[in-house]
């Protein structure tokens, strides 16, 4: 497993390459989760993920995501 890190912020892209391979469980069947966190070293588990800045053009649809946590 590896770590990314970009700067101009983290593209879809990125991101499917990252967890592509990533486990979605752990050594006791539980699912690995998804955890948000901050500079300042807090983190909070993520509880969604919503389309953001959605557009639709000539039958084609793409939008950024907003990943959200309590």
């Amino acid at each position: 497993m590896k770590q990314i890190r970009n700067d101009s912020g983290l593209t879809v892209a990125e991101l499917k390459e990252l967890i592509k391979d990533w486990p979605e469980t752990d050594e006791h069947g539980e699912p690995c989760e998804v955890w948000l966190g901050d500079a300042s070293g807090l983190s909070n588990v993520a509880v969604e993920a919503v389309p953001l800045n959605y557009r639709k053009a000539d039958r084609k649809e793409w939008a950024d995501i907003l990943i959200r946590h309590d």
